[in-house]
């Protein structure tokens, strides 16, 4: 922009800087947000895997099939908004895997 004398002049470099900053806030604010919702998904699938093992782990104690502790191990992680992965035997322990919005977790529980 010109003064009326025809020499340069700063005029409207606040609007532009101040532009600028506001893109890079909004920047870091959709930064902060991802990496949150990922931490978030991560306790959520760790929280779901470890209840999942623990209910399958009690039913295989009590005397039920290892197919029948990974039923439950399944319902009890789809009430925690969690997708079974895997779910196996190994002695008296049963060990999980779940996910929850692409994150996963895996727990394993048994007898004390």
């Amino acid at each position: 922009m010109r003064s009326s004398h025809g020499k340069p002049t700063d005029a409207g470099y606040a609007t532009v800087a101040a532009a600028g900053f506001s893109a890079v806030l909004v920047m870091l604010c959709a930064l902060l947000a991802w990496h949150v919702g990922a931490v978030v998904a991560s306790v959520q699938a760790q929280r779901a895997a470890d209840l999942a093992a623990v209910a399958g782990a009690f039913r295989l104690a009590t005397g039920d099939t290892p197919t029948a502790a990974c039923a439950v191990a399944g319902q009890v992680a789809h009430l925690n908004d969690a997708t079974l992965l895997t779910c196996d035997s190994l002695g008296e322990d049963l060990v999980v895997a779940v996910e929850v919005r692409g994150t996963s977790a895996e727990a394993r529980a048994g007898p004390v």
